[in-house]
């Protein structure tokens, strides 16, 4: 593994992993967890490359009628970013947002947020689920929005005309899985009858930080 090379490096791996707590009470604490990171590749080519590979080790494995769920971090970011809200009203917002506590969230956005047109988008992230018309109603009701809300929003449209059509895509633009470790696409395979992902993964641009050499980066787990 040359991780001095200027150029792209793919890995894979395969392995148990120790959880300090289990996910829920029916899971191990010592699951098996198998995937890919693509390092030093910042391009949309990348996720594409990184999804398909997720959809095709699903397909290798005989998973069939898989709807794979998607969505861009940077649009809800980018829309708090430009409140100019403090670490810890973030956090908060995203906890309302992830339980799509609609009635709530109206109350926090009437206390933390001045601006009327970025309100209105906030409030708009929780309906904004639904299939590829959703991206087009997202272009529209956004426009003058922050860069990053429109950049996220045609990245989605690019990675979903590029994937294999027989794949069900379900977009949800308000997902915010790990906001402090996602950087960009974020996205996660189910199937009918199983109440959890089958496997997730998503863009993390910044993880090599802590290690003295920041990259970009993308990968997936089952």
């Amino acid at each position: 593994r040359n991780f001095t090379n200027p150029g792209p490096n793919r890995l894979c791996y395969s392995g148990t992993v120790l959880h300090t707590r289990a996910r829920d009470p029916m899971s191990s604490r010592t699951p098996i967890s198998i995937g890919l990171e693509l390092f030093g590749e910042n391009s949309i080519n990348a996720d594409i490359e990184v999804v398909s590979l997720f959809l095709e080790s699903l397909r290798v494995n005989k998973v069939e009628h898989v709807c794979l769920d998607l969505g861009h971090v940077d649009i809800c970011r980018g829309l708090l970013s430009a409140a100019n809200l403090e670490r810890e009203q973030k956090a908060e917002f995203y906890g309302i947002l992830q339980r799509k506590a609609v009635l709530e969230m109206e109350q926090w956005v009437d206390q933390h947020v001045i601006d009327e047109r970025l309100s209105t988008w906030l409030l708009m992230l929780p309906d904004l689920i639904g299939d590829k018309e959703i991206l087009e109603k997202a272009k529209r009701e956004f426009d003058g929005a922050p860069e990053a809300v429109i950049a996220g929003i045609d990245q989605l449209k690019t990675i979903a005309s590029a994937l294999d059509h027989d794949t069900a895509l379900y977009f949800d633009l308000g997902e915010m899985p790990g906001y402090h470790y996602h950087t960009g696409l974020v996205f996660a395979a189910y199937v009918e009858g199983y109440g959890k992902a089958l496997g997730n993964g998503g863009r993390y641009d910044h993880i090599g930080d802590a290690y003295g050499r920041s990259r970009p980066a993308t990968g997936f787990a089952f």
